[in-house]
């Protein structure tokens, strides 16, 4: 019986590995090359075609009158479209005018990256046009008019240095100031960040444009420029079309892009913690972390035990770790749009997880169960700097170690919308509930993370799957011994040989 509920929970992990990865790589739909297809006119046989489908595949979203009430509705985030308003985000023409054909087809085809709206591709041409014309008749405004033409993009300006300096002075520029909403360094962490709601007052909040595979619209300039231009209806994101002409948008446009990287992070399924001379570092800004190997993990709501978090903030986490003889140190790195205070009811929080006997079984990625409990190394907003080891067997079964038994050490920083915190503690410990760290064994870790401001606390947090760890081996002494008194014996018995042949001479 063990053994059959060993191998369910190993295939659990596996699937919930997949859809962590499945969920993170769903933007690279946008990243393709567009296929030009034709277009299909408008007919009851087309329409019927549209219903067919939209009542197998979408019902549950957008709900049987397109009004967004539906079982799976308040399970998402953000939460799916109503298509009795007539408002659409993604489109081409203008604000406040209706999106064009065109532009519901292309969001059909292509999905939006950080939604539950996935791509619908593989559908027939037909079919996804019959989508169209069925989504259309769920809102009068289409009844009462036509979609305009699409806004001219003009000639796109490249990308340089000199190009993304003046977008630079343009994004904090009076009257124009996306810092208010994005912050300094497009975290998404402006002055007005907490404080935004959409048209129908749900709160919303800013892009965090360090993170472009993200971005709804897509991730080339020419989206960038519409969104800019256009603004995002229904949200504060406004047009800025009076603001800036078509040179000031394209230079806006690549500074946003500048802001991050154009590949796409790829989750890190084992990272090899370095072994380093000397020292670790004693806080998350030291020098030493620059040289240091970055590992990506994604991070999802976690909605499996009750109280859930179906809407979770942070959705990415960072480590970076060294070695040396005696410690170990790990940088985990997030953003965060506020900077939560002890006086606050919720906590800024995160925990580095790992199995308490890394010989054993993989424990449940929620914190352990009782056969194979895991080990946390917690930090807390409301306790600075501090670092709480903690004994786990459950979500909701954690203890904290004694006070006596502590000897993980930490250091945090935060710096316009982003944690970085520093964790050390001792590679090896005599108490036999803490987690043992040996060079060249894999050890599985993971992460769970809380959004003070978003109301996050206890098993209402976003966590990551099973990866794992490596401790870069350690070269033994003797490696180094060996081959120098191999030198030595052969410089001897040279030095030997010599001798004894001008002596014979």
């Amino acid at each position: 019986m063990r053994q059959k509920i060993s191998l369910t929970r190993k295939c659990f992990n596996i699937v919930i590995s997949a859809l962590f990865i499945f969920a993170f790589m769903g933007g690279k739909v946008l990243a393709q090359e567009e296929k030009k297809e034709a277009v299909v006119a408008e007919s009851p046989e087309i329409i019927a075609k549209g219903k067919k489908t939209y009542e197998k595949n979408c019902i549950n979203c957008h709900g049987e009158k397109g009004d967004a009430v539906a079982p799976a509705s308040e399970r998402l985030y953000p939460e799916p479209r109503d298509f009795t308003l007539g408002v659409f985000k993604i489109k081409t023409t203008a604000r406040d005018e209706l999106a064009t054909d065109q532009d519901i087809f292309k969001v059909i085809t292509r999905g939006i990256p950080g939604t539950s709206m996935r791509e619908w591709a593989e559908l027939p041409n037909d079919v996804r046009w019959g989508l169209v014309y069925y989504v259309k008749s769920f809102s009068d405004r289409f009844k009462e008019g036509k979609a305009p033409a699409p806004i001219k993009v003009g000639t796109p300006i490249p990308s340089s240095p000199e190009s993304i300096e003046k977008g630079k002075e343009l994004f904090s520029k009076d009257g124009i100031q996306c810092n208010s909403c994005h912050g300094d360094a497009g975290r998404g962490n402006g002055d007005l960040a907490m404080d935004l709601e959409t048209d129908w007052e749900t709160p919303i909040f800013p892009r965090d444009l360090t993170k472009r595979w993200t971005f709804k619209r897509g991730t080339g300039p020419r989206d960038i420029y519409y969104t800019i231009r256009i603004g995002v209806e229904g949200t504060p994101m406004p047009s800025f079309a009076e603001d800036l002409d078509e040179e000031q948008t394209w230079h806006l446009a690549n500074y946003v892009l500048s802001l991050s990287s154009p590949e796409e992070p790829i989750p890190t399924a084992s990272y090899q913690v370095k072994l380093i001379q000397g020292e670790l570092p004693e806080g998350p800004d030291d020098e030493v972390w620059n040289s240091v190997p970055m590992g990506q993990y994604p991070m999802a709501g976690q909605v499996i035990v009750d109280p859930r978090m179906f809407k979770p903030k942070i959705d990415f986490v960072q480590m970076k770790a060294i070695y040396n003889q005696d410690e170990i140190a790990f940088l985990l790195i997030w953003h965060d749009p506020s900077e939560l205070t002890d006086d606050d009811s919720f906590k800024d929080a995160i925990a580095l997880q790992l199995p308490q006997n890394p010989d054993g079984q993989k424990p449940y990625f929620l914190n352990g169960d009782p056969e194979n409990p895991a080990y946390l190394l917690q930090w807390s907003a409301h306790k600075e700097g501090s670092i709480t080891e903690i004994n786990a067997t459950g979500m909701k079964r954690m203890v904290a170690q004694k006070e006596g038994n502590q000897n993980a050490k930490g250091a945090v920083v935060y710096d316009n919308g982003e944690y970085r915190l520093l964790i050390k503690r001792s590679l090896k410990t005599d108490d036999k509930k803490d987690a043992q760290f040996e060079p060249g064994k894999f050890i599985p870790v993971a992460f769970s993370a809380w959004e003070g401001s978003n109301e996050e606390t206890g098993t209402k947090r976003s966590i990551s799957a099973w990866y794992f760890l490596i401790l870069e081996a350690q070269i033994p002494k003797t490696v180094y011994y060996y081959p120098l008194l191999a030198i030595i014996i052969v410089a001897a018995f040279e030095f030997s040989l010599i001798k004894l042949i001008r002596k014979e001479k």
